[in-house]
């Protein structure tokens, strides 16, 4: 799931999948951010906030995780 527009990370929410990110090229999201930006950043952060609100605070757990691939 591409989380660039910010409208996924929402969309995401109501149903639960894994997801990685994949970027080709260097463009500018709907809402005027760069895509990178909106996908590493941005569309993580609001996606664990959406989370967060219907997180189950005795089970719950979100998870994230990182990648030393691109050095």
């Amino acid at each position: 799931m591409e989380l660039s527009p910010l409208a996924n990370a929402r969309e995401f929410v109501h149903t639960p999948h894994t997801c990685y990110h994949d970027l080709g090229q260097q463009s500018v999201t709907d809402k005027g951010f760069d895509t990178s930006f909106a996908a590493n950043y941005l569309g993580d952060w609001l996606l664990t906030m959406l989370l967060l609100k219907d997180l189950d605070s005795d089970n719950g757990r979100i998870v994230v995780f990182g990648s030393s691939s691109y050095e």
